[in-house]
């Protein structure tokens, strides 16, 4: 991956621009190799602008110039502070702006309001979750372990400035983040709403490795449960390395339920009111050298 202009457009000294995707990606390498790449140095912190942007940055105490282990001021870096653990949210105008001019399919976090209205209009639109229209909205808009994620078509979307600006979210995925009881350093999550506008066009299986990849490298996610609503979704679920286990991935402490005080959230078939099977799928985690 390089980075270029477009990166250090309008940022301050110490400052990258990034999408989600890069963001992503200097994580990674960060954590694995900041300790010693770094030696003596002030530790790196990442995180975001004020503003609400992806923002790259070193910082030293109190946003205080750093020295070099000879002395010389290296300048100053200032620490960014983020207002949601683990999820980079980004200058959602100008890289959606930057990634549309591309013309390119692409999956962004739903940080806009416009964004989560799209991902709730998607889900409205299947009758699978009509039974849990309710729930829809506080997921979206309000819920704080919940994070959705949305498909976009780029050449759609700068069409879409002369006509209807929907037509260019093709998809959306709904989860929730969860710790481990048994306070692991890694997560679970757990897919609680996912569709696209078109089927069997592959953005279904596009969105989902896209999100997959990006709550392993962003929230330390290491299994991911669901609960396909029938023999489609389950067609679907399998083709994505889920499957009905006898033994669950997750600790049996995880395994309680909502109303027992737990975080799994059991789901029903909207029909009949029979439960559905739980799906589970382990992620790959970053390689770390």
């Amino acid at each position: 991956m390089q980075l270029g202009e477009p990166n250090v457009s309008n940022c301050d000294t110490g400052e990258l621009l990034l999408s989600q995707a890069e963001f992503c990606a200097i994580t990674a390498a960060l954590r694995r190799s900041a300790a010693a790449a770094l030696p003596g140095f002030p530790k790196c912190a990442l995180g975001l602008a004020p503003e609400a942007a992806t923002a790259l940055g070193c910082a030293s105490k109190a946003s205080e110039p750093s020295k070099s282990p000879s002395g010389q001021c290296v300048g100053k870096r200032r620490l960014c502070a983020s207002p949601t653990e683990g999820i980079p949210v980004r200058r959602s105008a100008r890289t959606l702006a930057r990634r549309s001019a591309g013309g390119e399919l692409f999956v962004t976090l739903a940080d806009a309001e416009r964004l989560k209205s799209a991902a709730v209009e998607l889900y409205l639109s299947k009758r699978t979750f009509l039974p849990e229209k309710h729930l829809l909205r506080p997921r979206v808009f309000h819920g704080v372990h919940f994070r959705t994620y949305v498909l976009v078509d780029g050449h759609l979307r700068r069409e879409s400035e002369k006509h209807d600006e929907s037509c260019c979210y093709l998809g959306a995925l709904t989860l929730r983040l969860n710790s481990y009881r048994s306070k692991q350093t890694t997560r679970w999550a757990q897919i609680l709403n996912m569709c696209t506008r078109f089927e069997r066009r592959g953005h279904g299986m596009r969105l989902f490795r896209e999100v997959e990849r990006l709550v392993s490298a962003c929230d330390d996610v290491d299994v991911l449960v669901c609960y396909p609503a029938d023999d489609g979704a389950a067609l679907f679920w399998k083709a994505c390395g889920f499957s009905e286990r006898h033994r669950s991935l997750l600790p049996d402490d995880d395994l309680l339920p909502t109303n027992e005080g737990g975080n799994l959230i059991p789901e029903v078939r909207g029909g009949d009111g029979a439960d559905l099977a739980r799906w589970e799928k382990a992620v790959s985690r970053p390689m770390q050298h």
